[in-house]
């Protein structure tokens, strides 16, 4: 009944090369608990890292995507702490609070955690990026409905000047 946290590169999480232990590790045993993508201010320099929570007999067959990029606090610490992270920061109280509700309730909650399905990992040839899984997309959302009707709108448009200067041309007499 084991649990483990481990810091990796997160390269792990979608390098073709791995992609056999991805699955031994989702779905032939079902040790992958939870995948937390760490801020790169957080990180080894030029190397982001994940943790990845393994944990022996688990109850449900989905994983914990938790993406801490964008959605999370730090307070330096006064004495260096060793390990892999940067060792001047610590992630606030109420930052490790929603990173414990939704690993431990199984949560997602919206631009920061979602529980996916191992049948999801499948479909996604075992990629574990939490970028996947978790949508952080802060920007407006463009349908491509709407894109195609502007298009044809301006293509019209520019068809109707270029007719209107060709007959410009032609009452000057200059031929194109």
């Amino acid at each position: 009944d084991g649990i483990m946290a481990v810091s990796l590169s997160q390269g792990f999480l979608n390098k073709n090369s791995l992609e056999i232990l991805r699955k031994y590790l989702t779905v032939e045993k079902n040790y992958i608990d939870c995948v937390i993508s760490l801020p790169d201010e957080l990180s080894r320099p030029k190397r982001s890292e994940v943790i990845v929570v393994f944990r022996k007999n688990k109850t449900s067959d989905d994983i914990v995507f938790i993406d801490l990029s964008s959605n999370y606090n730090t307070v330096p610490i006064r004495y260096p702490v060793s390990g892999t992270f940067n060792r001047n920061l610590l992630l606030t109280r109420e930052t490790q609070d929603k990173v414990l509700c939704a690993y431990n309730k199984r949560k997602t909650i919206d631009k920061f955690s979602n529980v996916v399905p191992l049948r999801d990992l499948v479909k996604n040839e075992f990629n574990l990026s939490t970028s996947r899984y978790v949508d952080t997309f802060e920007g407006d959302f463009v349908r491509l409905e709407d894109l195609k009707n502007q298009k044809e709108k301006i293509t019209a448009n520019i068809k109707k000047l270029n007719k209107k200067i060709d007959m410009m041309l032609d009452d000057l007499g200059i031929t194109s």
